[in-house]
This record gives C-alpha cells, structure tokens and sequence, in this order.
C-alpha cells in the first residue's frame, strides 16, 4: 500500500511568541510525479465509446474534448475495447483544436488501436498536430505505419538518419492493430502490437506549433483521410517506457482497457 505524506503542526520558539507552523513529512521513497509523469495518466484519452452526436469525450479528466466532422459513424460495441469511430477516408476526421495541454517540449506517447479498410495511399494520415512536429501516417502502398517528429535531432550511430520510423510489418490486413510512437528525450521509437519496430537515438525539444490535433487527417495537407476504424486513442506528455507500452497492448489484445 502506497504510504501518504503526513502533515503535523509544530510549535516553533521565536525569540517573542510561539509560532505554529505546518510541516509536511513525505516518506524517504516518494515524491510528487513530475509533469506528464504516466502515473498521472494521459494529457487526453478518446476510446470512442458513444453511440452519437459529435462530440468525442476526453476520458482523462482534462475536459479536451474533439469535434468530429462530417457525420463520422459511431461504432457501439464493435472497437478492440467497447466502441470505436468509423471514418470513411474522404471527409471524416476528428479535431481537437490546437491547446496549450498538447504543446509538449520533452517527450510524448501516442498509442492507439486501428483497423484500416485500406492503407495502401500514401500519407493517410492517423494521427497529427500539424505537419511539423509529430505526426502517425501510411507509408507507400505497402500499409506501413510511419512515426515522425520534428524537432529533435538525431544522435550518435543514427546522426545521420531522421526521427522517423517506418513500420517493418504493414497494418492494412483488416484485423485490428496497437500502434504507439514514443519519444523520451533520448529515442525515438515505434511499436506494433506491443513489437518494437524500430527506433533511432535522438536529443532535443519537440517543435511546437499552432496547428490543431487532428484524428483521421493532418490539417497541414487536409487531404490525408484515414479510411477505417479507429479506437482508444492516448496521449502522454511523456516517454512511456516499454513495460507500460506492453501493458496496454496486453489488455487490448485482451478485450480489457488499461487505467492510464
């Protein structure tokens, strides 16, 4: 059992009167979760649980609620977990607008489950803020996921490369698939049912921009329509570490819904 902090009142001497001032004792092993911290779960989290209107509801209690545009169709009962949202690859996509909450500097984790109808067109666009500093998208014809960043540079044996990643295997096979992008300050990397597909050793602050998060299109292009299903989409100020990423994949996979 987690052991809270205790609080006591303690008379302290002054040179006049007796002063009583509050002191907080926190256990040696503790201390406060740092920003973006995942023990402080996601910065938003859409499972796409309803069954109309259109609004999809921000479960981590951040009131970051997106707006889906053109008549998406929900999909009760019928995501990897409860519900998910069927975009048509022409007009659907959802936004959620350009917040300060989605301006992250030093790390970030986007995990979510998809099941393509077709991701065989080029620059389908998941998951993006913006085109220039994260951004979830197919890869050729082949059905590859891509990761991208901007703003962190790459380091050391990968100096030379981008911080992109490109899946090995291809998600266009109609089944439903766990992706999630990380980056921690130190790499970045892409996994695909909890599998690392691949990673590269970076350094630096995301970029930021005032471009709105947009699930289902970029609206750098605004013409990247994902063609799909898609469910349980995450977001960190963080780096999730492996153990975590394979925490929520297991319990997809399993029908269940992790917490955080």
């Amino acid at each position: 059992m987690a052991q809270r902090p205790l609080t006591v009142t303690v008379d302290v001497l002054g040179p006049f009167e007796v002063l009583k001032r509050p002191l907080t004792l926190r256990p040696k092993d503790t201390k406060p979760p740092a920003p973006g911290d995942p023990a402080r779960g996601p910065v938003a989290w859409w499972k796409f649980d309803e069954t109309d209107g259109a609004e999809a509801a921000d479960a981590s209690g951040h009131r970051l609620a997106g707006r889906v545009q053109s008549a998406a169709r929900w999909m009760p009962g019928q995501g990897r977990v409860g519900g998910a949202l069927d975009l048509d690859g022409a007009k659907n996509f959802v936004d959620c607008g350009d917040r300060a909450d989605f301006d992250f500097r030093d790390g970030v984790t986007v995990s979510f489950w998809l099941k393509p109808r077709s991701f065989k067109k080029s620059s389908q666009t998941v998951a993006a803020k913006g085109g220039d500093t994260w951004r979830f998208h197919s890869q050729g014809d082949k059905g590859q996921m891509v990761f991208s960043l901007t703003g962190p540079q790459t380091t050391g044996k990968d100096k030379n490369k981008a911080p992109r990643i490109t899946s090995k295997r291809s998600v266009d096979d109609g089944q439903w698939h766990h992706v999630v992008g990380v980056y921690d300050g130190q790499r970045v990397a892409l996994y695909v049912d909890g599998a690392l597909e691949g990673s590269v050793t970076a350094a630096g602050a995301l970029a930021l921009n005032t471009e709105p998060l947009w699930l289902g299109n970029t609206s750098a292009s605004r013409n990247g329509y994902f063609n799909g299903l898609l469910d349980d989409v995450r977001l960190y100020g963080c780096g999730l570490t492996e153990d975590e990423i394979t925490a929520l994949w297991r319990s997809g996979a399993k029908g269940e819904r992790a917490a955080k």
